[in-house]
């Protein structure tokens, strides 16, 4: 198959990461697969610029991608070849298909997460006619509220084995981590209330923290990384005994399931995609959104209790095992393999 993923751009979210992945296997299956982006503002392209100099390309997962990728200022100029699929990318470039009319291949909306923060777009991308897939059963559920006769299928993401897991002696394991954002969406005024309260209560705790952010005043310099690599963050990951996820809106939570392969105990807020992964008191803590409070008693709890602690890693190894991206893939492949027969009868 010819398939064409459109983004909204570049960067290190979680969306673009995913897409490479796949894109990435479905190419090594013989597929011929293009990634088109959306092109930065002028000074977020400097910015971006300097950045992938001076961290060493970390700072776009787009560098990973090993095939073509090409920058648009307008989705409607994209040329398009006979026959090739497109899929749009994240609600943006998923409300974006609409306005390619003139092409009638098949087109595909790739749903990584709802956006609160921009209702319009979400509303009109949901509202389309187009096949979709969803990386999180809340996004499953939203598709059918909007449109119940919408066809979408359930395609969670997946993980590789060799990038994520325990990367050092559980010796060095004797932190609390999480991952740094001023995005609304990942809270950022909880993640730094409940970093607060565990520097001030359990002071013995060191911090690791990551993030693409410039560091924070909050945030001492000896805890944060910024862009690190897979392996610096596996790293961070494998030091920590509990990993927190403090977000408002999470489309599927790859940080959880990063953190759980490297032997992490994670508590997290049920912000969407974590619920799919985290069964509540089993292979970690499920709590509500912005309540600092019980995200640091969750983990504090995780961090003296030695036996719960080693029962939600031991049971967080067992969950990731289901989450490949072999099986992604093979779902993801099968279905645009569908959709694409029936376009061409």
């Amino acid at each position: 198959m010819k398939i064409a993923f459109i983004l909204p751009g570049g960067g290190r979210s979680g969306g673009v990461r995913c897409t490479v992945a796949a894109a990435n296997l479905l190419a090594k299956r013989g597929h011929n697969v293009r990634l088109m982006y959306k092109k930065g503002k002028f000074r977020e392209r400097i910015v971006s610029g300097i950045n992938a100099v001076f961290f060493a390309g970390e700072s776009d997962w787009l560098r990973h991608f090993t095939g073509e990728a090409l920058a648009f200022n307008d989705v409607a100029d994209i040329e398009f070849e006979k026959e090739e699929m497109i899929i749009g990318v994240g609600m943006w470039s998923s409300a974006q298909l609409g306005r390619l009319t003139k092409y009638d291949n098949p087109k595909v909306q790739y749903l990584h997460g709802l956006t609160p923060w921009m209702p319009s777009v979400e509303k009109e991308a949901l509202s389309q006619p187009y096949p979709k897939i969803a990386v999180a059963s809340y996004i499953l559920e939203a598709v059918h509220s909007c449109n119940p006769a919408s066809s979408c299928l359930l395609v969670p993401n997946g993980i590789d084995f060799n990038e994520y897991c325990p990367a050092l002696s559980e010796n060095d394991r004797d932190g609390a981590g999480t991952i740094y954002s001023r995005g609304w969406a990942k809270d950022p005024e909880t993640i730094l209330d409940v970093l607060q309260k565990l520097g001030s209560q359990i002071p013995e705790v060191p911090h690791y923290i990551f993030g693409q952010e410039k560091r924070p005043r909050e945030i001492s310099a000896v805890s944060y990384k910024r862009y690190p690599s897979v392996r610096q963050a596996c790293e961070i990951y494998s030091r920590c005994r509990v990993w927190l996820l403090c977000s408002r809106s999470e489309g599927f939570g790859m940080p959880i399931l990063e953190a759980m392969a490297c032997g992490c105990a994670v508590v997290s807020t049920d912000c969407g995609g974590p619920k799919d992964i985290i069964k509540d008191g089993e292979n970690g803590f499920l709590v509500d959104v912005g309540n600092s409070n019980k995200l640091f008693e969750k983990a504090k709890l995780l961090l003296k209790d030695e036996g719960l602690w080693r029962t939600f890693a031991e049971q967080s190894r067992i969950t990731v095992k289901s989450y490949s991206w072999e099986n992604s893939v093979d779902k993801l492949e099968c279905f645009l393999r569908d959709i694409m027969e029936r376009a061409l009868k």
